[in-house]
């Protein structure tokens, strides 16, 4: 919002508290500096009652709340055609948003080094297990009637792997979640991209990536 938008961040006033529930715990122990304002939502309410009373201006959640998907007239997406916004910034920025990291205890990848190649090389293993699932008619993974359509369209529009893993295929998306975290007062220093990531595996990526693609694509259209 503060890049394509220039929403100033320092000049909103932010709430946290459970959407659908009363949620009094903050999971993380937060220490923002003075410039970020956040605050707890008043005890017994929840983000979505407030939403949809007027309370709020807006929300930000993995999940729709339910005043939305019930149809309230109070509430509504900010952007109706998401679709089109998103393929639009992904076009000007590259960055498809990272949506989990694989974390591993200090102590054991110390004693073990050779498990963060052998971690991304399963995942990597499972990721093409599940595209070619995914695209073989004989036993459909979901019930969508153009189920081969969306997936040529979208291996034609992020390229041979959408999902691709490692750091290099991810730095613009994490060199820009590291500038975010600094200047939203999440990090006291910008991380360096580089020193986030065991150097073991994103080896072991890049000699995948020079061995050849997945050929995901290739193989929708065999089958189909």
């Amino acid at each position: 919002m503060q890049d394509e938008y220039g929403v100033d961040l320092t000049k909103v006033s932010w709430y946290r508290g459970g959407i659908e529930a009363p949620d009094p715990v903050e999971r993380v122990e937060l220490n923002l500096p003075p410039r970020i304002h956040l605050q707890e939502i008043p005890p017994g309410k929840t983000i979505n009652g407030m939403l949809e009373a007027g309370e709020l201006d807006a929300m930000i959640t993995s999940l729709a709340p339910s005043s939305f998907l019930n149809g309230s007239p109070n509430v509504y997406r900010l952007f109706p055609n998401y679709r089109d916004v998103e393929m639009a910034y992904y076009k000007k920025t590259g960055i498809f948003p990272i949506m989990h990291t694989i974390a591993i205890k200090r102590d054991i990848y110390d004693h073990n080094q050779w498990i963060a190649a052998s971690l991304m090389k399963a995942f990597e293993d499972a990721k093409r297990h599940c595209y070619q699932n995914l695209g073989d008619p004989s036993v459909y993974q979901t019930s969508l009637p153009w189920l081969h359509w969306h997936l040529e369209e979208n291996f034609r529009f992020f390229g041979k792997d959408p999902f691709a893993y490692g750091v290099e295929a991810n730095r613009s998306a994490l060199e820009t979640l590291a500038r975010y975290g600094y200047e939203q007062g999440l990090t006291r220093e910008k991380a360096d991209v580089d020193d986030m990531f065991a150097k073991e595996a994103a080896d072991m990526v890049r000699a995948s990536s020079r061995a050849g693609d997945l050929g995901v694509l290739r193989y929708i259209r065999q089958r189909t």
